[in-house]
């Protein structure tokens, strides 16, 4: 139980925080005694923190991807068009190496030695975010999605729909530099069967996808995903 009045409950807002004390932390480490290596570390445990949570939201929508298909398979209605088989494709770790087990005691230790610093003041907390806020910080919305290359240059497309009934996407190819929508998705999966600009050659794709709130985007967009096809 981690019941420290700076660390947000929820593992998203969680999520959230980690980020900016893992980014913010540098900047401070030298007044409060930590050291480069710490920081370094401390940012690892962020990355991989995210990967696994991120992980499990993915598999969560494959399970229920699944049993849609199952269920499709098994009872139609007849004359819906045929899908193609559900595949996760493969994943992407993150670069540091693993960590260890025990981020959060980790979080906690280093939170408190700099609390306990000599040099630490409110205004280093606040920038670490190491300070409960006078107001409550509103959640950020902002899709948990990934893309995964399939044969053919089709590329799969799974997001975490987080109970809103629409996510949009948004694409990019090769050299563009301007945003492409592809439309707004129903369901947590979609396959991207765009033939390449050039056909029989790999393709770079980027993709970012934002919740829907009936015809209003709301909320950050996703991290970007990048993919290459596969002819």
């Amino acid at each position: 139980m981690f019941n420290a009045t700076w660390l947000p409950d929820g593992e998203n807002d969680r999520l959230q925080w980690f980020d900016r004390f893992s980014n913010a932390l540098g900047g401070a480490a030298a007044t409060v005694s930590v050291a480069a290596p710490e920081v370094v570390a401390t940012r690892a445990d962020y990355v991989w923190y995210a990967f696994t949570v991120q992980q499990v939201e993915v598999f969560k929508a494959e399970l229920r991807e699944r049993v849609s298909y199952k269920d499709l398979l098994r009872d139609g209605p007849i004359g819906e068009p045929t899908l193609p088989a559900p595949s996760i494709g493969s994943t992407s770790f993150p670069v540091p190496p693993p960590v260890a087990p025990g981020i959060l005691p980790r979080l906690r230790s280093l939170v408190n030695r700099i609390r306990n610093s000599p040099n630490y003041t409110d205004s280093i907390g606040q920038d670490l975010g190491i300070v409960p806020p006078a107001t409550p910080v509103a959640a950020v919305i902002k899709p948990l999605a990934e893309a995964f290359a399939l044969p053919n240059s089709e590329v799969k497309l799974t997001v975490v729909k987080k109970g809103f009934k629409a996510v949009l996407v948004e694409t990019q190819r090769a050299a563009e530099t301007t945003w492409e929508s592809l439309g707004v998705k129903l369901r947590a999966q979609c396959i991207d069967a765009r033939p390449p600009l050039v056909p029989g050659l790999p393709e770079v794709r980027r993709y970012r996808f934002r919740y829907m709130d009936g015809d209003t985007p709301v909320g950050d967009y996703s991290s970007v995903e990048t993919v290459t096809t596969i002819p």
